[in-house]
């Protein structure tokens, strides 16, 4: 059993139902599969969330305040770890990677926000993945 899988071995896997019966609460259930970094390893933790919110902005300040566990990429307030307020608490398991694009046609206006968030994508990236080439 690898390092994840301990770390959540209390949780209990569950399986929501294909229907709930009508006024039965919802179950959630979330899946996590982490890798490896070295090995290639891959695990796949199924529980039930406490709180779920899809506002990575919002999910900082409660991981801390609740110390609690969360997925919060380094992208989103990259303060919180350096500064000790959050810690990593597997550094060598790792949420699989994700391509980010911003597409737009080339011969278009370009919005403001579009433009904004190309130019704060491209100073972050050298600083949040180092090893990415230049």
């Amino acid at each position: 059993m690898g390092y994840p899988a301990r770390l959540l071995h209390a949780t209990i896997r569950v399986d929501a139902p294909a229907r709930p019966a009508p006024g039965a609460p919802r179950v959630e259930v979330c899946r996590w599969t982490f890798i490896h970094v070295n090995s290639g390893d891959e695990v796949t933790l199924a529980f039930q969330p406490s709180l779920s919110m899809n506002d990575y902005a919002g999910l900082g300040p409660v991981l801390v305040a609740a110390g609690a566990i969360g997925e919060l990429p380094p992208l989103v307030q990259p303060d919180l770890v350096p500064s000790g307020r959050l810690v990593e608490v597997m550094p060598q398991w790792h949420f699989s990677v994700s391509d980010l694009s911003l597409v737009h046609l080339g011969n278009r206006y370009i919005s403001r926000p579009c433009q904004l968030f190309k130019e704060v994508a491209t100073q972050m990236a050298p600083k949040l993945f180092p090893r990415l080439p230049a």
